[in-house]
């Protein structure tokens, strides 16, 4: 920069010039504010410019304090911020810039598993404290986060430790890590001798590979908490063992149990007295299983055929004791209990008593059959008491026709012989009896022979204690009491029809149908006649009925009898009357009409004008009917219209008679006034000057009228 001076001295100027070089200052800059962890490092200040010298104060946690961009490293337990000055010189320049560096203190982290001990399959929380936020990861796989958060649930297989970096706000970190250990499971298994049963068998299932265990249905009920379980299970079962090892570690085995059923043997038939020697006497199992096998042995004979079939033929050997023993296998291997005979071999037979019905009705004993069990080459002799041996005598098996009459017992039995190689032998079975109880001897049906449609009507027979009676009533609409004596029915249908009872007595015995037959009446045709009319006063109505016998009248009002046909009508209003039609068979049936009360017309008569003049006529006008009748017929146009045209002479007075829609009358008259004609005088002529006036004056008169007007 140059500055020119310019001096005046007694009035003499001058001038002089001088240069001025300024010198630029440095340029400071300490950088921007910089927040940081404790125990970390960072830089400030800039980049250095040539000729520049620099110098940091304080000098507290800087390296290279006569750097442009030294680095600096704070420790602090709390949050605090230092401002640092750099001053920079350059040619004798000197200029100075701040920044603030602020130390966050580093978080406490700590970590800790609850349990931190776990069985394989089970979890484990690991809770973190001390920061604000957290990131978990496996140790073993660091990089990758497994999760966020104070607190994780993990389920490790093997014993893992896990690292947690926890941040604060100012996003100062610390780290601390947590082992879970992961125990093994115990290896838990069930045995049993067998994985099915027989139902009703027992099994033993034991458990292995644990310390304790706890038993139960897979799904159902718990069971027993030894090392062992018996287990009876009615069907195919599963059942699992919940195994414990010395640390507390479980795991659980399954078997299935099958349940095969069990054998049916309950009993075996055969007969039970046999002679010495007799042969081929077979024996069975009572209701077999076609797909078992059957083990017989014998003792006091042999067995012929049928081992393993439910079926065995033996022969017996000589006089004293036999058994027979039974036992079942089923196609499962399921054995039964033995079932066991005991034969008595002798030449005196005890044959058993007949098999048949123990109790028949009186009525319902023809036929019936009896039996016994039949031995080979033995013949059978029947006997009965209260019947006969219909058929089949000599054989196992008979029918018996009873006839005794109720109440009573019959007996049958019989005598077996029964020939040998060896010898023969004889038995009279037991005796069986049999009750004959008595059939129901059913009255005959009381009722009405003939009743009419739509009646009841009531049937009965004689009770007898304890007996139920089962009622038919063909046709019926409505029938009530069945399972009594007594009943009530009744038909909508008119015709013959047939009603029936069947007794079951007190011993359950039923008895025949007995029938009864009603005829059921059709109800007459019942007609009151059409519904008709009179007129009030001048005329009555001639009722009609038919259709039957006898008729009866309601009401009673007005009429001349209530038990003809034919009655004569004159109530004093309209009234509907019902007749009661009965026939010759006593069916009734009503029917009914209204006799409408007519009320007579009432008659009226005008004329227009109501007075004439001689010469002159009226029109006369009637009222209140359909037609009309005029009298006198003097000076009238038509008699026979409701406005005929009058001009009498004479005061002529004029009555005439109305007939309405039901031709019932009426009168009224009417008096024609004639009046004379007037005689009028307008007075004699009179002379007057023109343009005079002069007042007129006629007489006669009540009112006048002039012409021409002129004038």
């Amino acid at each position: 920069m140059q500055y020119v001076v310019t001096a005046t001295w007694f009035g003499c100027t001058d001038t002089d010039t001088i240069d001025i070089v300024v010198k630029p200052n440095p340029v400071s800059n300490a950088g921007a504010n910089v927040a940081l962890c404790s125990g970390d490092t960072a830089a400030i200040g800039t980049i250095t410019t040539a000729g520049y010298t620099y110098q940091w104060l304080p000098a507290t946690g800087v390296i290279g304090a006569t750097a442009s961009n030294p680095l600096i490293t704070l420790v602090g337990t709390v949050a605090a911020t230092t401002t640092y000055t750099v001053t920079t010189s350059w040619n004798g320049c000197v200029t100075t810039d701040s920044v603030d560096v602020t130390v966050n203190p580093l978080p406490t982290v700590t970590s800790s598993a609850n349990p931190a001990a776990i069985c394989q399959g089970q979890t484990a929380t690991l809770t973190a404290n001390g920061a604000l936020t957290y990131n978990w990861e496996l140790q073993n796989n660091p990089g990758i986060s497994i999760g966020t958060g104070a607190s994780l649930t993990v389920s490790p297989t093997v014993t893992t430790t896990y690292v947690v970096t926890g941040s604060t706000a100012a996003q100062c970190i610390d780290v601390n890590t947590v082992t879970i250990n992961v125990n093994p499971l115990p290896t838990v298994d069930i045995t049993a001798p067998n994985d099915s049963i027989c139902n009703g068998d027992t099994l033993l299932l034991t458990g292995n590979g644990a310390v304790s265990y706890q038993w139960a249905v897979l799904g159902g009920s718990t069971l027993g908490n030894n090392v062992t379980q018996q287990v009876m299970p009615q069907a195919t079962t599963t059942y699992i063992v919940t195994g414990t090892d010395a640390i507390g570690c479980a795991n659980n085995d399954t078997i299935n149990i099958v349940v095969n059923p069990a054998a049916t043997l309950s009993a075996a038939s055969g007969t039970l007295s046999v002679c010495p020697d007799v042969v081929n006497i077979p024996y069975w199992v009572v209701n077999p299983n076609s797909n078992s096998t059957y083990n017989w042995s014998v003792t006091g004979g042999t067995l012929v055929s049928g081992q393993a079939t439910d079926t065995a033929i033996i022969t017996w050997g000589s006089a004293g004791t036999g058994t027979i023993t039974v036992t079942e296998i089923t196609d499962l291997g399921c054995p039964s209990q033995p079932v066991v005979l005991t034969v008595s071999i002798n030449q005196i037979l005890t044959p058993v008593a007949p098999n048949g019905t123990l109790s028949i009705c009186a009525n319902d004993g023809l036929g019936t059959a009896y039996s016994t069990l039949n031995t080979p080459g033995s013949t059978y002799q029947w006997f009965v008491i209260g019947g006969t041996v219909a058929s089949g005598n000599g054989t196992n098996s008979i029918t018996v026709d009873w006839n005794a009459a109720g109440p009573s017992i019959g007996y049958v039995w019989y005598q077996e012989q029964s020939i040998t190689p060896t010898t023969t032998c004889l038995g009279l079975s037991d005796t069986l009896q049999v009750v004959i109880n008595p059939a129901p001897a059913t009255s005959a049906i009381t009722a009405n022979a003939a009743i009419c449609v739509f009646d009841s009507t009531a049937f009965s027979v004689i009770n007898t204690t304890g007996s139920n009676y089962q009622w038919f009533a063909n046709g019926s609409s409505s029938l009530s009491g069945n399972g009594t004596n007594n009943i009530i029915a009744g038909w909508s249908t008119p015709g013959t029809y047939t009603v029936g009872v069947v007794e079951t007595n007190s011993f359950g015995c039923v008895g025949d149908t007995v029938p009864y037959s009603i005829t059921i009446n059709a109800l007459p045709a019942a007609n009151a006649g059409n519904n008709t009319g009179f007129c009030l006063g001048q005329t009555t109505a001639q009722l009609n009925a038919s259709g039957g016998i006898g008729y009866t009248w309601q009401p009673a009002t007005g009429l001349s009898a209530t038990n003809i046909a034919n009655p004569v009508a004159n109530p004093g209003a309209t009234t509907t009357y019902t007749v009661t039609v009965t026939d010759a068979n006593g069916c009734s049936a009503t029917a009914s009409l209204q006799v409408t009360a007519n009320a007579l017309p009432v008659a009226g008569i005008s004329a227009t004008p109501a007075a004439i003049c001689i010469g002159s006529s009226t029109q006369l006008q009637a009222s209140g009917g359909n037609s009309y009748t005029w009298l006198p017929a003097t000076a009238l146009s038509n008699t026979a219209i409701g406005n005929p045209v009058a001009n009498p002479t004479a005061a002529t007075t004029y009555t005439v008679t109305v007939t309405d829609a039901n031709g019932c009358t009426g009168t009224t008259s009417y008096l024609i006034n004639v009046n004379p004609l007037p005689t009028i005088s307008a007075g004699n002529d009179v002379l007057i000057c023109d343009n005079a006036s002069i007042t007129l004056s006629a007489s006669g008169g009540l009112s006048y009228t002039w012409s021409p007007a002129t004038g």
